[in-house]
C-alpha cells in the first residue's frame, strides 16, 4: 500500500493527427521519479523490492507511438513501445552498488472498433521483457523474464473532453527466470480528460 513512483515525460508529434492523413507518429522521453516508499518493513523485516510501493531509483524512459485511423472504416490500430533503463537504490547500508531492477521493454499492438454509440471496443496484445535484477553488481536469481498478455477494453465517451476506459490484462504466455510471483490477471478503470485549450 502507498503512493507509487511518478513519471514525467515530454512528447513530440513527428506526424500530427489531422482529418486528411488520419495518422499519428509520436516520440517521447522522460524520467521516473522515486516518489514511493522503498523501505517498508513487515515484522521488522524489509519487504522484498518488488513488493514495495516505489523503487527508490531514478529511471530513464523512451517512448514511441504510431496510430492509424481509416476515414471510411470504423476501425483504427496502434503500435507502441516503451523502454525503461533503471537506476539503482541503496536499500542496504552494506551494498556498494545497491539494488537495480532489470531494464524493461514493453511493446503493444491493438485495434479499436468504433461503434455507433458512445462505446468503442478495443483489443490488443502487450509483450513485456525484463532483464534480471542486480544487487551489488551481481544478477539476482528468480527475476526477469518475458510476458505476453491479451488486453481487451471498452471505452466510453462521456463528453467531448472526458472518456472512461475499462480494460483487462490476461496472460497468454510467460517465460520467467526461476520461481517468481506473477500476476494471474488484472482489471483497470481509467479516466481521461482532454482540456479544450487553443494555442
Amino acid at each position: 500500500r502507498g503512493l507509487g513512483d511518478g513519471i514525467f515525460m515530454l512528447r513530440y508529434n513527428l506526424i500530427p493527427l489531422n482529418i486528411f492523413d488520419q495518422r499519428q507518429l509520436s516520440i517521447g522521453g522522460g524520467v521516473k521519479l522515486p516518489m514511493g516508499s522503498s523501505d517498508l518493513l513487515q515484522q521488522n523485516r524489509l519487504i522484498a523490492a518488488d513488493m514495495q510501493p516505489g523503487t527508490g531509483s531514478w529511471d530513464g524512459i523512451l517512448w514511441g507511438y504510431y496510430f492509424q485511423n481509416f476515414v471510411n472504416l470504423p476501425i483504427s490500430y496502434y503500435l507502441s513501445a516503451t523502454y525503461r533503463a533503471n537506476g539503482s537504490n541503496d536499500r542496504f547500508s552494506f551494498s556498494d552498488q545497491g539494488y537495480r531492477f532489470g531494464n524493461e521493454l514493453t511493446t503493444a499492438i491493438g485495434v479499436n472498433y468504433q461503434t455507433r454509440s458512445i462505446f468503442d471496443i478495443t483489443a490488443g496484445l502487450r509483450y513485456r521483457t525484463t532483464g534480471q535484477d542486480q544487487f551489488d553488481g551481481g544478477d539476482m536469481p528468480n527475476t526477469g523474464g518475458n510476458w505476453l498478455f491479451l488486453v481487451p477494453g471498452l471505452n466510453a465517451r462521456l463528453n467531448k473532453q472526458l472518456t472512461s476506459r475499462f480494460s483487462g490484462q490476461i496472460p497468454l504466455y510467460r517465460d520467467l527466470n526461476g520461481t517468481q510471483l506473477t500476476t494471474g490477471y488484472s482489471l483497470a478503470v481509467s479516466l481521461y480528460f482532454t482540456p479544450g485549450l487553443k494555442i
